[in-house]
């Protein structure tokens, strides 16, 4: 059985950009909105001393939960 494989990745470019561009944006706002609710969390529960030391901890915390998903982003734009 021969496998056919697709000659153009876009093939309504205005429409497929159009939907690109939703997923991200909608991808970000997310991301934003963990990590507004983590930086709430990480400022509100008094486990530091002073308020240079909670971006520290934020970033330690945190990190990997908004710095990971930015670099997945582009291969789920390349699927939708």
């Amino acid at each position: 059985m021969k496998i056919l494989q697709r000659r153009r990745v876009l093939v309504d470019l205005k429409l497929q950009g159009v939907l690109c561009y939703r997923v991200a944006v909608y991808w970000i706002c997310c991301l934003m909105c963990v990590g507004l609710f983590r930086g709430w969390g990480t400022a509100f529960d008094g486990a530091y001393d002073s308020s240079r030391q909670w971006p520290e901890r934020f970033w330690q915390e945190s990190g990997a939960v908004i710095i990971l998903p930015l670099l997945f982003l582009p291969f789920v734009m390349l699927d939708c």
